[in-house]
């Protein structure tokens, strides 16, 4: 029979998150397509901080809970798989099998999801560049310095206004407006990873835990979860433009 390794697997437990509020942390989205006119950005990286020093207060916590374990009771848990019946070991491969099949259901899901904000992310960039190039490019050809020409001054100021004006608009259909694309993948990000990911990462990390004979803390399950989240909420409103052009 093949040894069965009591070695805690850190990747599966060291994931911890609130399951029902994993976001409670972040701040409402922003409503402004310039950063500089709200707080967003600055909020947003204290929940990440507050995020990250939980994690590590929890890992620190699951270390120091399996490094506390004695030689006899690891020998003790090690005994227990060896001297598993035939059925019982039947059973722990169903429920090895099982864990495996719903890890690449969770991982198709994932996948599915990043590349449809991988397309999001090239059609934003794809429309902002075909919407604003062509405007930055007549304003680089302008006679710019001392003396500028009052035609060139006022024309200068209307192709601003016109660049600023097709930023906002493309800002307002993917970033920040009613029916902006980007908080719609949110929401479903969101969803997959109360719905789906976060029950996986519970249930991987309790049966890993229950291996060593111990319990994981049922307050949090996937603390790596809502970093995530928060990572993609900088990703989509750290795109707006800090401020509006020629100011």
């Amino acid at each position: 029979m093949k040894k069965i390794s009591v070695a805690i697997s850190l990747s599966l437990f060291l994931v911890a998150a609130r399951a029902q509020d994993f976001t409670v942390t972040v701040p409402s989205p922003p409503s402004s397509c310039y950063s500089s006119k709200d707080d967003y950005m600055k909020n947003l990286d204290a929940a990440r901080e507050q995020v990250k020093a939980q994690t590590e207060q929890k890992e620190n916590e699951m270390k120091a809970q399996a490094q506390a374990m004695t030689q006899d009771q690891k020998m003790k848990i090690a005994m227990q798989y060896q001297n598993m019946s035939p059925q019982d070991i039947v059973k722990m491969q169903q429920q090895q099998a099982d864990m495996q099949k719903l890890m690449t259901e969770v991982g198709t899901k994932e996948a599915d999801l990043t590349n449809k904000f991988n397309k999001l992310e090239s059609a934003y960039d794809s429309t902002l560049k075909s919407k604003l190039s062509p405007i930055t490019e007549q304003i680089s050809k302008l006679p710019d310095g001392e003396g500028t020409p009052d035609w060139a001054i006022a024309k200068s100021k209307e192709l601003t206004a016109q660049y600023n004006k097709e930023y906002e608009i493309v800002c307002m259909q993917y970033i920040v407006g009613p029916a902006a694309a980007f908080p719609k993948w949110l929401a479903d990000y969101k969803t997959y990873l109360a719905q789906t990911k976060i029950p996986y990462l519970k249930q991987a990390m309790q049966a890993q835990m229950a291996q060593m004979g111990l319990k994981p803390d049922e307050s949090i399950y996937a603390l790596n979860v809502e970093k995530d989240y928060l990572d993609y909420c900088r990703t989509v409103y750290g795109k707006r433009h800090q401020n509006p052009l020629g100011e």
